[in-house]
Order: structure tokens, then C-alpha cells, then sequence
């Protein structure tokens, strides 16, 4: 499985208007509000799909706050609740929208955490003690992408080992 996530790094003193605006479109409303149309679930006569899963991907900052990118936190904060929203919206269609929200995964944008105050940080917090691996997504993946989840529908499982909990 691969994860792509795009991060819009700086403080709240970097913090723009125009730069939010266009990284909270990319992450959330791009990634959600079209998917519906993007995939073919409607058309511009209605709808013509009778069932499907749809599996956004949030992230630990969905629900926490980060200072050191409130774009990024505020994008993935919206993607959890656009997954809400559609979850209504498409429900009466057989269709659920749930999400994903990754917490600590070993990727290219969480490299350079390894090692650092914060990184150990982020490894006290884990029950697991340990960073995830991107393929351990897969298992909530395969269950909200089977009939196993056919009445889970507005939710967001959050793979990470612990974490949220502490």
C-alpha cells in the first residue's frame, strides 16, 4: 500500500491566507467532495452506482492541533469531517465513506522525526513504542473497503499504535 500526503510546512507566523486556502482544497474537498463525481458514483443524470466504499485518509492531526503546520492539521481535521458529511450524504445509496487517519507511519515526510527530541517524543507516547509501517494500513483498509463494514459508514479508524489514547 502506498500513502501520499502533502505538508505545508510552517508556524503559525507563516500562516497566508492564499497558501492555506489552496493546501486545504488539495487535502480535503479535492480529495473528497469531487471523489464522487471523479469515480463515477454519479452522473449528470444522478446516481447509477447501487452500492461502493469510498476510504478517505486522514491523519493523527485530524484530531490535534500542530504548530509547526496548522495547514496541514486544519486540512486533515476537514477531511474527517467531509467524511462525515458524505457518509449522510450517500448513505440512502448503499454507498459508505469512511476514513483512515495514520498516526506515526515510517515515510519520507516522517524521516526526519527519527532520532530527535520530538521523534522520541512521539515513541514515549506509543503504547507500541514504535513507528508504524505503511503497510499496516492495509488491514483497516480491507475491512472498510469489504461487505465486513457494510453498516460502518462516517467513521475514521486511526491505525497508530496506540497513540491517541495517552
Amino acid at each position: 500500500m502506498r500513502m501520499n500526503g502533502l505538508m505545508n510546512k510552517g508556524n503559525n507566523r507563516d500562516f497566508t491566507f492564499g497558501s492555506t486556502n489552496n493546501f486545504i482544497t488539495f487535502n480535503s474537498f479535492q480529495s473528497g467532495s469531487s471523489i464522487v463525481q471523479q469515480i463515477g458514483f454519479i452522473s449528470g443524470d444522478g446516481f447509477h452506482i447501487k452500492r461502493g466504499k469510498i476510504i478517505n485518509i486522514g491523519s493523527m492531526f485530524s484530531f490535534f492541533g500542530f504548530s509547526m503546520a496548522p495547514s496541514y492539521a486544519a486540512a486533515k481535521g476537514g477531511v474527517v469531517q467531509l467524511t462525515k458529511s458524505m457518509a449522510i450524504e450517500l448513505a440512502p445509496h448503499n454507498i459508505q465513506v469512511n476514513a483512515i487517519a495514520p498516526g506515526w507511519i515510517e515515510t519520507d515526510m516522517t524521516a526526519p522525526l527519527h532520532g530527535t527530541p520530538y521523534g522520541d517524543e512521539i515513541l514515549m507516547r506509543t503504547p507500541a513504542g514504535r513507528w508504524g509501517k505503511t503497510e499496516e494500513m492495509g488491514g483497516a483498509a480491507v475491512f472498510l473497503a469489504s461487505p465486513a463494514s457494510d453498516f460502518v459508514t462516517g467513521e475514521t479508524i486511526r491505525v497508530d499504535g496506540g497513540y491517541a489514547i495517552r
